[in-house]
């Protein structure tokens, strides 16, 4: 769970505020994303720090783990344009395959583009 650097900054900032607004919550965001040369080609990119949608099998898996070392995982499809820049627009459209699981306590998933059927 974290912060968009303008989120961490207000909520590490000692200032006063001059207005009575709620702090920032934090969200499950994707912390390291590793592009190989296809996602890349067709530039699809999971950015750094960018927030996991709560619709997500990411999302969900994390939820149902909580608290939990190591699972078998869980993996499916679901809509690419869920994943949404930090301006609200979707990363891209269409069918991504999503396999997710913990080990050693940190969620790790794979993501890639659905097999047509």
């Amino acid at each position: 769970m974290g912060f968009k650097k303008a989120e961490q900054i207000e909520t590490r900032s000692g200032q006063m505020r001059m207005f009575n607004m709620q702090k920032p919550k934090p969200k499950l965001r994707a912390v390291t994303s590793i592009p190989n040369e296809a996602a890349m080609h067709d530039r699809f990119n999971i950015h750094r720090n960018m927030a996991v949608p709560a619709d997500s099998l990411v999302a969900v898996h994390f939820a149902e783990s909580e608290g939990l070392e190591s699972t078998s995982g869980s993996s499916g499809e679901e809509e690419l344009s869920i994943w949404r820049h930090s301006n609200d627009t979707p990363i891209g459209f269409g069918k991504i395959y999503v396999e997710v699981r913990r080990i050693a306590g940190s969620l790790w998933a794979l993501i890639r583009p659905a097999t047509p059927t």
